[in-house]
């Protein structure tokens, strides 16, 4: 008689459910100032965390909730939870390089592991418009003379 494939032993509770995180790895990352003292702050990222992730469904109410506050929300991910906590502060790095900001961190109640839900969206730190100032009209008049 042949023997039965044996499952890796996890608590049993009847809501649970088991939770894959196939879909990448993302890298956490925090924002600190790059500046010496005085100066112009300027943001630099350091790598705080590297997770597996699991896309999740952009549903149509957090999408449509998120515009209505200006904010373009492009992405849910769901990754493992860990000690170190993930905060809005945070920045994620996904394997081909886009940089997000994290917006939201859900916990997901009853999941095996447990886990949380990242709600990423466009990242524009660092970049600044700059718009031409008018020239001054030195001779004070309305240039007609």
């Amino acid at each position: 008689m042949p023997s039965q494939r044996k499952t890796p032993f996890r608590p049993r509770q009847r809501t649970e459910i088991s939770q894959a995180f196939n879909d990448g790895v993302v890298k956490i990352l925090a924002v600190t100032d790059g500046a010496s003292g005085g100066f112009l702050p300027s943001p630099t990222l350091s790598e705080r965390l590297k997770l597996c992730y699991q896309e999740r469904k952009l549903g149509i109410r957090r999408f449509y909730d998120a515009k209505q506050n200006q904010i373009h929300v492009e992405r849910v991910i769901r990754v493992p939870k860990q000690q170190q906590n993930i905060t809005n502060q945070d920045v994620a790095e996904t394997e081909d390089g886009k940089l997000y900001r994290i917006d939201l961190v859900q916990p997901v109640p009853d999941s095996y592991p447990p886990c949380v839900d990242l709600t990423l969206t466009e990242y524009s730190q660092g970049v600044i418009e700059i718009k031409p100032v008018p020239p001054i009209d030195q001779e004070g008049g309305d240039g007609d003379a």
